[in-house]
């Protein structure tokens, strides 16, 4: 009873004396304190309350702490009934203290009026940018004890204690504070060395800061740690972990040290985004300084992590005298070599991290002592080869990662002790030639990952020379039986993409080794994206698989893998299936002597015919000799400026010529073209054709962009123009040159005009001199007035549509369909102002227009939403400025519109230049000819709102687009309602929780928070993927706090990564604020370059990610159930 009299009065005299020094500090801070913050979702969490006190004040302030208990108590007087019988004593509360403007603050001691204060609390008190009393601290006792305190940011630490009460109850330390802070006297963050009592019960100590620590005096002070993580911290003298030699593991069992480890772990999510392998005794050493002869580790423990340290070797027998359980992490080091004994004490470790060192070689024996072993990754380092499998005696792992490293070689029986087991592999972006074969027998393989290598087609046909399909089937099985009943395992994915795989040769392929390509396919998804595959030759294997596939029954398994077989090579093929080219389609490279030096020689397969291709070759002239077989010339986009009549014209069957600077083509040429069947002469210097070209038995003729002379010896070609509009292609294009220099469609010339210069000797007569005068005068007015209503004439159509709702000559009526936009208007950001005035005009005038950037599905890339949006929509308003030509979101969008204009109505496209646009010298040829057209408007006009819209007015009115929309909306009715993921920053929850969740539940959506769903104290890595494949959908909410965290840009990966091997958009990436695209990855980037996201700022965020959900559902069942009538992407 003594002794608590004599405490009684030590508190009571600290009391009075900080009262006495606070009265002569300044004003009283004001507080501004928001809700409590119920911490939701995580019910293993013993924190109960998260109060947040913000401080405006600038200068030195007081804080009144009787204001702070009375917001305490009547915040927990609500919970009273809730809390039912637990006693006061056990909440904890975490008080935090937010100073914006680094303020310097004193806390008063509790108002005498209050009495005896009964509340009592374990109290978590935060200080955020704020200079503070160490002393002073000791005021919150009266709240009861102090279990953590947090100093984040603070400038200064003062007045230091040396009595320290609250030590005896501290169970968790903190300090983080930014080293670019030169003028902080660092030292005085050390305030424990005043104190003259030890911090016996504190288990948990975090250090953020740039300052020197003796490590004795560290383990005197702290005796009983059980976790510490030092950061940025030179390290000087012996330093020994654990500190308490005398702990076991049934220490840890303690309710009151479990409780405080779970509250520091949820605290640290933000600083450390590893904090959920956080183990029980755990050693974190980040950027530190530490002489390792000096760091002994003995006894047990959970976890060591010396990481970004700059360490180039390892002391041998580091891990001699300590047994481990969990994790070694050395990555992010600059280690050139490991010692073979390191690890052979740690037959309980499960991870072991050496990634993003500088490794070359693995030994041997390096893993033989991680009998437990579950997950190894070396990527990242210098590793050329592995000439022994280190591996062999690893009979537990799942995961092994030896990524970016230079790996050419592996030997012929590596992984082959890991078929049991292993479940994941990467070996992607190392140069290696062969494939191993064993991960093809392992049980529970998910993902081979051997892309971005020196993979070609021979390597396909080394790996099935040593694959043995009895143990692929046996392997399947295996799989089959580990499964509960009446599951379907999925098929494992080998990715091979960005290898340089261009055919799979079938010059020795056997029939045993076609139907090990076709057991491959069945029991796994081969993803060949991204190589070069050339298919104008060897197609073989690839089209005889298809077809034993489609044969055998076995087509729903092996398409996944065939469809990835897209060409590359040649450009007239990019984009097509391989094992869909036809035998008129191929031809193979052969050497010719007659083959001239700049040129390529080609054989088709199907005939006899020479393919000489000349094409970008800068070719002058003609070659005088060819081969002796019928020929193919593919001599466009050449500078040749005169066709002579060589003999091997007699063999041409295919004369293409086109975008070259010929003037003139002679008779005698165009008879040796008796067999010829496809002749390309557009994009010429023409000016006259001979007339013995009708006589030949053509089935395609080129004329189009040529400087035609309308004079009598061209008026043949008016009529032949008119009646073979089926063998010349472009004839409504043709052009000619009147005698008053004017360019007009050929077959709009009357036949009076084709008149040639002939010598005029009449006199005229006096008699007739006035009549003539008048006669020349009316004439001369009319044919003025005609003249400017023909090269106004667009002009005058559009102002007789303005002001008399006339719309002549040319208002085509398309086919009945079902269109939801009248137009679609696709343009750069850049042109935003002017396309906005353009939009709001039309839809004044009633019709409906869709914008790429308002309407295009999240989830798509680019150019699908193009294509969707193009095609459901009657015509394409195309923006293009003359410095947004080369922009690839433009080209693929004038590639796709100018295609679905020559196969609707020439109307169907209307293009926004600029008026100079013509002088670009790289400009292509269809793109030259259509803006010559009345459908070209000059984004500079001075009637260009009426242009458009009578240009959008040429084709009738949409009748569909109620029905349209009435059958979208049915659609987006049934959808799985559990089988959508989202993840977010925190600032966004409450919009999360209570807007987005509840409106996509009135659609008969469910959405499952991606956090909520790991469990505490289970490494997330290993509960990922099995989330993953559970979900449908995953909305990914980024900000530039995420993509500094490293745990969610982890799962981003993972998800982008999943996303690429789903044969649909399966990620829906949304941002928060301004993101900087730089700090991304390169994956991501790439993401973000080729996807549409949404900012969750969008004011209609909501309905667009309901739509997008909707239209990617959609998307993925139809590539399940009709996958061959998708259309392939540019």
């Amino acid at each position: 009873m003594k002794y608590i009299n004599i405490n009684m009065y030590i508190l009571l005299t600290i009391v009075l004396c900080s009262l006495l020094k606070v009265l002569s500090y300044a004003e009283v801070c004001t507080l501004l304190y928001s809700d409590d913050e119920q911490k939701e979702g995580n019910i293993k969490n013993p924190l109960d309350r998260y109060v947040n006190f913000q401080i405006f004040e600038k200068e030195e302030c007081s804080v009144n702490t009787t204001s702070i208990y009375i917001v305490l108590s009547s915040s927990n007087e609500q919970d009273g009934n809730n809390i039912g019988t637990i006693n006061p004593s056990d909440l904890t509360i975490a008080v935090k203290f937010v100073f914006p403007y680094k303020t310097e603050i004193h806390f008063m001691p509790l108002n005498s009026s209050l009495g005896i204060v009964t509340r009592k609390w374990n109290i978590v008190l935060i200080l955020y940018k704020c200079s503070v009393a160490v002393e002073e601290i000791n005021t919150f006792l009266t709240f009861g004890r102090i279990v953590m305190l947090q100093i984040l940011e603070n400038p200064k630490i003062f007045d230091m204690d040396t009595k320290c009460m609250y030590a005896s109850d501290l169970q968790v330390l903190l300090i983080q504070n930014s080293c670019e802070e030169r003028k902080t006297n660092f030292g005085k963050f050390l305030f424990w060395d005043s104190c003259k009592q030890t911090f016996s019960r504190t288990v948990i100590l975090s250090l953020k800061i740039c300052l020197n620590i003796n490590s004795t005096a560290l383990q005197k002070r702290f005796p009983n740690l059980y976790t510490l993580v030092l950061s940025n911290v030179n390290i000087h003298g012996a330093f020994h972990f654990p500190f308490n030699r005398n702990y076991t593991k049934d220490e840890t069992k303690d309710r009151a040290i479990m409780d405080v480890m779970k509250l520091f772990f949820d605290f640290m999510q933000k600083s450390y985004p590893y904090y959920y392998l956080f183990s029980e005794t755990s050693l974190i050493l980040l950027n530190c300084q530490i002489n390792q002869s000096l760091l002994y580790l003995s006894g047990s423990g959970d976890e060591i992590r010396i990481s970004e340290m700059a360490i180039e070797t390892m002391k041998p027998d580091l891990f001699r005298d300590i047994v481990l359980s969990t994790t070694i992490d050395l990555s992010n080091n600059n280690l050139e070599s490991v010692d073979d004994d390191l690890f052979q004490n740690q037959p309980l470790v499960k991870y072991l991290y050496l990634q993003n060192n500088k490794l070359t070689v693995l030994p041997q024996n390096i893993f033989i002592g991680l009998r437990s072993i579950l997950t190894i990754d070396v990527s990242g380092n210098f590793i050329k080869s592995v000439h022994s499998d280190p591996f062999q005696s690893l009979s537990n792992i799942q995961e092994i990662d030896l990524n970016n490293n230079l790996i050419e070689y592996l030997p012929a029986n590596i992984f082959k002790n890991q078929t049991n087991s292993l479940k994941v592999l990467y070996l992607n972006s190392n140069p290696l030639k062969d494939i191993p074969v064993w991960p093809f027998y392992a049980t529970f393989l998910s993902i081979y990952h051997i892309g971005d290598a020196k993979l070609t087609g021979q390597s396909i046909i080394r790996l099935l020379d040593n694959l043995n399909t009895l143990d692929i089937a046996e392997k399947e099985v295996e799989t089959q039986l580990a499964l509960p009943l009446k599951s379907q395992a999925p098929l494992p994915i080998v990715l091979l993409y960005k290898n340089e795989i261009e055919t799979i040769p079938s010059e020795k392929v056997t029939a045993l080794q076609l139907s090990k390509l076709l057991t491959l396919l069945s029991h796994f998804t081969l993803n060949f994206n991204g190589n070069p595959l050339t298919c104008n030759c060897d197609t073989y294997v690839i089209h005889r698989l298809y077809e034993i596939a489609n044969g055998t029954g076995q087509m729903q398994l092996a398409r996944l893998s065939l469809n990835t077989f897209q060409c590359e090579h040649q450009s007239e093929l990019r984009g097509r299936l391989m094992w869909n080219i036809t035998e008129n389609e191929k031809y193979c490279a052969v050497t010719m002597k007659e083959c001239p030096q700049k040129c390529d020689c080609f054989k088709r397969k199907s005939t006899d015919t020479i393919i000489v291709d000349c094409r970008g070759r800068s070719l002058v002239k003609m070659p005088q000799i060819l081969p002796p077989y019928k020929l193919e010339l593919w001599f466009e986009n050449s500078n040749i400026s005169k066709v002579s009549s060589f003999s091997y014209f007699e063999n041409i069957t295919v004369l293409n010529l086109a975008n070259n600077h010929i003037k003139q083509i002679s008779a005698s040429v165009i008879n040796k073209l008796s067999i010829a069947r496809i002749i390309c002469l557009h994009s010429n210097n023409l000016t006259y054709l001979p007339i013995q070209i009708q006589s030949l038995q053509l089935t395609k003729l080129t004329l189009s962009n040529n400087p035609f002379v309308c004079d009598c010896t061209m008026r043949w070609m008016k009529t032949w123009l008119l009646n073979d509009e089926d063998l010349i292609v472009d004839w409504i294009k043709v052009q000619c040159l009147e005698k008053s220099n004017t360019i007009r469609q050929f077959i709009a010339v009357s036949d009076s005009h084709f008149v040639c210069t002939t010598t005029n000797n009449f006199i005229v007569g006096e008699h007739v001199f006035l009549p003539s005068i008048i006669i020349s005068s009316v004439v001369f007015v009319l044919l003025v007035l005609s003249l400017i209503i023909y090269f106004f004439r667009f002009n005058v159509k559009v102002l007789l549509f303005v002001y008399f709702n006339i719309h002549p000559f040319d208002k085509k009526q398309q086919k009945e369909k079902t269109n939801f936009y009248d137009t679609i208007v696709i343009y750069v950001q850049e042109d935003k102002e002017l396309v906005e005035v353009v939009i709001n005009h039309l839809r004044k005038r009633g019709y409906e227009i869709g914008d790429l950037y308002m309407h295009s599905f999240v989830g798509y890339t680019w150019i699908e939403n193009i294509e969707k949006l193009i095609a459901c929509s009657k015509s394409v308003l195309l923006c293009m400025p003359v410095d947004s030509i080369n922009d690839k979101l433009i080209q693929a969008a004038w590639n796709i519109a100018f295609d679905k204009c020559i196969t609707s109505s020439i109307n169907s496209l209307i293009l926004v230049t600029d008026k100079n646009i013509q002088k670009q010298k790289r400009l292509d040829g269809s793109l030259r000819l259509f803006i010559r057209s009345n459908n070209c408007v000059d984004r500079h006009a001075t009637l260009l709102l009426e242009k458009v819209d009578y240009l959008v007015a040429s084709l009738t009115p949409n009748k569909n687009i109620g029905n349209a929309e009435a059958n979208t909306e049915e659609q987006c009715i049934d959808i799985d309602p559990k089988r959508v993921l989202v993840s977010y920053p925190d600032e966004l929850h409450l919009f999360v929780k209570n807007k987005l969740m509840s409106f996509l539940s009135e659609k008969n959506l469910t959405m499952k928070v991606l956090d909520m769903l790991f469990t505490i104290g289970i490494d997330k890595r290993e509960e990922l993927p099995d989330i993953l494949d559970a979900a449908d959908f995953v909305i990914y909410i980024v900000n530039d706090e995420i993509l500094n965290d490293e745990i969610s840009l982890y799962i981003l990966t993972e998800i982008l990564t999943k996303s690429q091997l789903e044969h649909y958009n399966y990620l829906l990436l949304c941002t928060l604020g301004q993101v900087c695209i730089e700090n991304m990855p390169k994956e991501l980037s790439k993401y973000v370059e080729n996807y549409v996201t949404i900012s969750a700022n969008d004011t209609k965020f909501q309905d667009r990610i309901l739509e997008s959900i909707t239209q990617i559902k959609q998307r993925k069942e139809k590539r399940e159930i009709h996958d061959f009538e998708m259309i392939p992407l540019l």
